[in-house]
């Protein structure tokens, strides 16, 4: 009797192979973007950079828009970090560079002016940054050659538009109102329209609606054997891409788009659990294991104990803030009742 529900329990196994070659695939691709991004020389990117270094110069750190308007608030302090990361690559070290992500630091000025002192007066970095992958870097390494960052927040609002305008007509044409009522009520209700003008929001609010147009469309063709697949590669983009903003985005619009799609089909739904589980693990697994990837190639590469870079700042994310003096409770606490006060741009 035990042998056979021993057997039974061992022909219901799905060994995740296709998973595992496309996570490998993924991070060997993530490397390679990386890389191939340094080999574009400073002197290609060097005129944009200046003109970007002094644009965020002229402007606040972090400045509401609207003044006592959570939402309004505007983190120029991430691009400048990510474009002193970007700046400082080495086409000499390409790997050992994009593993460090090492930028200009100064405790007696901020970081925008930091930029500015390294890339017009040639100051080499002295401060890493190796617990993120900053794939962003690749890309906006490109942008720089033709483009200054005010440019590329142009170029940020116009994709966001594009791709929401399309998920809301796409929902549109397959009778979704609700959905799309909703999606507009949300963008609506987190001020959207301040994401373009700093990079670090603009990644999640630019890969949520791509995620949820192929969620949408593996529900409606009904090839459920692709979740697994789709919602890793989606939690591994997320954290290539992210610089700890609001990364659940690329989970759960498009799990919420892939339920109600399911759920409006005309043979019926077998049941939201099946469908969950299929999409939420593996986006997980997808968002964590490629954390843990980076912080292992960056040990391999510069052959260094990276866990003291990463460990000395999970107290202040997810513990607490000694600098702030909060407890712990305080700290969870208000950075909940933050992130509400931030769903109310008109208060």
């Amino acid at each position: 009797m035990n042998k056979n529900n021993n057997r039974d329990k061992l022909q219901g196994f799905h060994f995740p192979l296709k998973e595992i070659i496309t996570f490998i695939v993924m991070i060997v691709v993530f490397v390679v973007l990386l890389v191939v991004s340094v080999i574009i020389p400073k002197e290609a990117i060097s005129s944009n950079m200046e003109a970007s270094a002094m644009f965020l110069c002229d402007r606040p750190v972090f400045e509401e828009r609207i003044e006592n308007v959570a939402s309004s608030r505007i983190d120029r302090y991430a691009d400048s970090i990510l474009l002193g990361i970007t700046w400082q690559y080495d086409s000499k070290r390409p790997l050992e560079s994009v593993m460090r992500s090492s930028y200009y630091y100064t405790a007696y000025q901020n970081e925008n002016d930091n930029l500015r002192d390294a890339v017009t007066e040639d100051i080499p970095a002295n401060q890493q940054y190796l617990r993120y992958w900053h794939g962003s870097g690749a890309i906006v390494r490109l942008l720089l050659t033709v483009l200054s960052i005010k440019g590329i927040y142009v170029l940020n609002g116009i994709v966001i538009a594009i791709l929401y305008l399309t998920l809301i007509i796409v929902l549109l044409r397959r009778r979704g109102l609700i959905p799309a009522v909703g999606m507009v009520m949300g963008l609506i209700l987190v001020s959207v329209w301040y994401v373009p003008l700093s990079l670090e929001y603009s990644w999640m609010f630019i890969l949520t609606p791509v995620f949820s147009l192929i969620a949408l469309e593996i529900a409606w063709r009904k090839k459920e054997s692709m979740c697994s697949i789709a919602f890793l590669c989606f939690g591994m983009i997320t954290n290539y891409l992210d610089f700890l903003t609001t990364e659940t985005l690329t989970l759960t619009i498009p799990l919420l788009l892939m339920l109600w799609a399911e759920k409006n089909d005309d043979e019926g739904y077998t049941g939201y659990g099946v469908t969950v589980r299929r999409c939420v693990l593996p986006w997980g697994i997808g968002y964590a294991g490629t954390w843990m990837s980076k912080w292992a190639l960056a040990a391999i590469v510069l052959k260094e104990n990276t866990l003291p870079y990463v460990t000395g700042h999970i107290a202040e994310r997810i513990g607490r803030n000694d600098m702030a003096g909060m407890s712990t409770g305080s700290f969870l606490l208000g950075a909940v009742t933050r992130n509400v006060r931030c769903v109310f741009p008109l208060e």
